[in-house]
């Protein structure tokens, strides 16, 4: 599925977003950088040009594979905490 991310492009969400290559991306705090990104996303959209990830990149960042990870990590917390 095609993203249109309005974020900080210096922040955590966009970082992400690059790194699975996917999304277009546009300043939250600037209405003509939206304006300007959501017209090329639409236009992409229109072509069937939109980049979009693939199955691996959505199963990485499943509710299920993120809960998982979560399940990790309040596992060795207790474990230590139970030290």
């Amino acid at each position: 599925m095609p993203v249109f991310a309005l974020t900080d492009p210096a922040g955590d969400t966009a970082a992400m977003l690059r790194e699975a290559r996917v999304g277009t991306i546009a300043r939250l705090d600037s209405v003509a950088d939206i304006r300007a990104k959501l017209l090329d996303f639409l236009e992409a959209l229109r072509r069937g040009e939109a980049r979009v990830a693939d199955d691996a990149t959505i199963a990485r960042y499943s509710r299920r594979a993120r809960t998982a990870d979560l399940a990790c990590v309040l596992d060795a917390v207790a474990a230590e905490a139970g030290q």
